[in-house]
């Protein structure tokens, strides 16, 4: 059986390389990118099952990316993975069709919001602290 594939959006390089490194364990990581137009391009080009992006993306922000993304590829998975802890991010992020939202704290979320985004039929999470 086949690793679920999974593309990374983050503007910081740095973060991008640490969650690389993170999810490779379990999963393959089929692409980078550093802002939202990318994100949408290679979305298309690599349909991913699992999308993992932040809100704060240069050139197109994560939200509008996200829009393009689902309108292309309905059945890949959104999980945003910010510090922005306001519910009207998480509100809009729902609306999208984002699977889960995760706030960035040391909490362990990460893995098991990925594991239940994937494991689960089109429904959409709440977000997870």
């Amino acid at each position: 059986m086949s690793q679920p594939r999974i593309l990374l959006a983050d503007a910081h390089p740095l973060i991008l390389d640490g969650l690389r490194r993170l999810l490779e364990l379990e999963y393959e990581v089929v692409g980078t990118v550093t802002d939202g137009r990318a994100l949408v391009k290679e979305a298309r080009r690599l349909q991913p099952d699992l999308i993992l992006l932040d809100f704060s993306l240069p050139e197109m922000t994560g939200l509008e990316a996200a829009r393009e993304v689902k309108k292309a590829l309905p059945a890949s998975r959104l999980i945003f993975w910010t510090t922005y802890d306001d519910p009207a991010y998480a509100t809009e992020a729902a609306r999208i069709g984002a699977s889960v939202y995760v706030l960035t704290r040391p909490t362990g979320g990460l893995l098991s919001s990925i594991r239940k985004a994937l494991s689960q039929p089109d429904g959409v999470r709440r977000p997870h602290p």
